[in-house]
């Protein structure tokens, strides 16, 4: 068994096709077909059903994706280790952020970047959910998210800062003079609000459905970008951290219910894995510019 086979075997789970896998791999579909199938007969067992030119996942195969998913990540630990020994002259980092963070982020990734030229940093954005299954399927170092709950037994979790949620309009909207709102008025509000995976969402309904209130809105979309840029119109409203907007001096952050509907932002990774030494000193430099900021 080798490691580009389980490589290969990952590639085509997770995109139920090999020409899909072989791309992404670099090689042709053949030399990556019989790859696989070569590892299948080591096995002794069928790892993918073969229906004309789909391709499923059978019992058994579900089953060894885990496995190899994590044999190739304690490789890739491995070989973390050793590349650290290089006092940080070459490895990659991979991490993930929601928008609410960005600001934070880009200015860590600035100073990250001077100190370490070499170190190259891959970015996914998503939301909580989404990148916590990222986080889960060993794709990412750590995540930068606003989370109203965490998985403790698979998930360590560094607090940041404590935000709140907000009513975030154009100062030409109809209620930027307001200094603030309550829940029955928010509900009665058209807005833009963010989709359901996201943390901002989460909270905001399930304080609107405690106290058995409708949530009115007219768009939803999984773009921040997208819903800030509608705001900037004065035509409408949403609900977001006060971190995401406070950046932004023409928009006005009123807030709800007396700053009641809290956020935590943290940094995530999985509990007991390997946490590389160029993901430490961005955790070091994260810190820095929160201190900055006080």
């Amino acid at each position: 068994m080798e490691l580009r086979q389980l490589h290969y075997f990952i590639k085509a789970a997770e995109n139920l096709s090999f020409t899909e896998a072989a791309h992404q791999s670099f090689v042709t579909q053949s030399a990556l077909s019989q790859q696989i199938k070569n590892l299948e007969q080591e096995l002794g067992l069928l790892l993918f059903n073969r229906i004309g030119k789909r391709i499923q996942l059978t019992e058994a195969g579900v089953l060894f994706l885990e496995k190899a998913r994590h044999t190739l990540k304690n490789a890739e630990n491995a070989k973390q280790q050793m590349i650290d020994f290089q006092n940080l002259k070459i490895g990659v980092l991979y991490i993930g952020v929601t928008y609410g963070l960005t600001a934070l982020l880009t200015k860590t990734l600035i100073s990250f970047s001077e100190k370490y030229p070499l170190i190259k940093v891959k970015i996914s954005f998503g939301t909580s959910d989404e990148l916590l299954e990222k986080l889960k399927s060993n794709t990412l170092d750590f995540i930068l998210s606003f989370q109203d709950t965490t998985d403790t037994k698979t998930i360590t979790t560094i607090p940041l800062f404590e935000s709140f949620l907000v009513l975030v309009v154009h100062h030409s909207h109809p209620y930027a003079n307001k200094t603030h709102i309550n829940l029955k008025e928010l509900s009665t509000l058209p807005l833009v609000v963010t989709d359901k995976g996201f943390t901002a969402r989460k909270v905001l309904e399930t304080t609107i459905n405690k106290h058995k209130l409708p949530l009115n809105y007219h768009i939803e979309l999984d773009h921040v970008p997208t819903i800030i840029q509608l705001i900037e119109t004065g035509k409408w409203a949403t609900v977001l951290t006060k971190y995401t907007t406070e950046h932004l001096p023409y928009l006005k952050s009123i807030p709800i219910q007396k700053n009641k509907l809290r956020l935590n932002a943290g940094i995530r990774y999985l509990t007991g894995n390997y946490q590389k030494k160029a993901a430490k000193v961005f955790l070091e430099l994260i810190f820095d510019k929160l201190k900055e900021n006080d």
